[in-house]
């Protein structure tokens, strides 16, 4: 095995590694895929006439 073939090996077991490791990470940073919030099963239920939970959801670019 000659040393291209073991740096073709070593990115391979990178990239996969880097995939399984943060998958879609691309999308996340882009902001096309939202960060998901705890579910509030309250808000569904409530009587209350007060101001309402809620607003948008922020994806992992804009939070940080």
């Amino acid at each position: 095995m000659d040393l291209g073939d073991k740096m073709d090996e070593h990115y391979d077991m990178g990239t996969a590694f880097k995939d399984d490791l943060v998958p879609l990470a691309l999308e996340y940073f882009l902001g096309v895929i939202e960060e998901e919030g705890p579910e509030d099963d309250d808000e569904d239920d409530s009587d209350e006439d007060g101001p309402k939970k809620g607003g948008k959801k922020l994806t992992k670019a804009q939070a940080a």
